[in-house]
């Protein structure tokens, strides 16, 4: 689980002070959707191994 919240802690400090995804509104896009999925996925699997 503290694994969870570092990783969600550093996407959060990567977003702010972080270098801007480019000009590409697909890629930017694409990117977003697979780190949503990616995060839901963990958070599912965490929820299932906490129960």
């Amino acid at each position: 689980m503290s694994v969870f919240v570092v990783s969600l802690l550093l996407v959060n400090v990567v977003n702010i002070f972080g270098p801007p995804m480019g000009d590409s509104k697909l890629g930017l896009a694409i990117f977003a959707l697979t780190s949503y999925f990616l995060l839901a996925a963990v958070a599912f699997w965490l929820d299932t191994k906490r129960s």
